[in-house]
């Protein structure tokens, strides 16, 4: 899967969707994604399957139980795990959602 056709399926949430970061300051909510490494599968000395490790970030001012599910059921197809934080510094809570395609 590339990662433009893993935009579009984050675009289906309805918010502003970003590769790490946007170019201008963006009110939430909105999510960036990023892919900070791979998890190949190898043997032989050689890569038999690709695997893409995905971050997806959602940012929001509050959080957003229902937002949280739109992105959950944007992922249904994909094993993730989450995890939630606040960012004192900016007043705004990430839930991150990790993943490989």
């Amino acid at each position: 899967m590339s990662l433009e056709e893993f935009k579009k399926i984050l675009e289906e949430v309805g918010i502003p969707v970003a590769y790490s970061a946007f170019e201008e300051a963006q009110p939430p909510p909105y999510i960036c994604y990023t892919e900070p490494g791979s998890n190949n599968f190898m043997a032989d000395g050689k890569v038999y399957l690709k695997v893409k490790m995905l971050t997806v970030e959602l940012y929001t001012r509050y959080r957003d139980t229902d937002l949280e599910d739109a992105v959950e059921a944007a992922l249904a197809d994909f094993p993730w795990q989450k995890t939630m934080s606040f960012i004192n510094n900016e007043g705004i809570h990430e839930t991150i959602y990790e993943l490989e395609v």
